[in-house]
């Protein structure tokens, strides 16, 4: 409909894939079998995932007035940024939403379900990291991440930040959200309080 999808498959692997969904546009560069960059533009946000040598290199997500920043610096996390909330994460359109989305490269799993036009389940399997996000009547209901010694715990309770644990290294960041916003933040940074 208002969709064009291009898939061109050289080698028997994904060569580029053309995504232009109403104002969104979808490019998938596979070299060598494995993902090369990643572009979405969607509304206001954009993505952006390189991967290098076969893992993350840097992940940008503009969406509305959020920014995620993912890191990977030899395979572990070195920053995540999480502003979600009023956030929509768009993948792959069908009719109009996002049906599955399954990717497996080299040793990661992402895997995007939509369900009624809202994020399902969302798993990554990255190392030794997993990220779970678990979206309830539109809204974030559980976002693990298990990466290296760090673990991030999101609880949205009613489209709102309930809270956010991070435990990473000798680190702990503690972020509660009341009334959707900042009500309490913590944190516990080697030797500092």
């Amino acid at each position: 409909c208002l969709g064009v999808f291009f898939v061109d498959y050289v080698d028997g692997c994904l060569g580029v894939f053309y995504l232009f969904q109403g104002l969104g546009v979808f490019f998938v560069d596979y070299v060598d079998g494995c993902l090369g960059v990643f572009y979405l533009f969607q509304c206001l946000g954009v993505f952006f995932v390189d991967y290098v040598g076969g893992c993350l290199g840097v992940f940008y997500l503009f969406q509305c007035l959020r920014v995620f920043f993912v890191d990977y610096v030899d395979g572990c996390l070195g920053v995540f940024y999480l502003f979600q909330c009023l956030g929509v994460f768009f993948v792959d359109y069908v009719g109009g939403c996002l049906g599955v989305f399954y990717l497996f490269q080299c040793l990661r799993v992402f895997f995007v379900d939509y369900v009624g036009g809202c994020l399902g389940v969302f798993y990554l399997f990255q190392c030794l990291g997993v990220f779970f996000v678990d979206y309830v009547d539109g809204c974030l209901g559980v976002f693990y991440l298990f990466q290296c010694l760090g673990v991030f715990f999101v609880d949205y309770v009613d489209g709102c930040l309930g809270v956010f644990y991070l435990f990473q290294c000798l680190g702990v960041f503690f972020v509660d959200y009341v009334g959707g916003c900042l009500g309490v933040f913590y944190l516990f940074q080697c030797l500092g309080k």
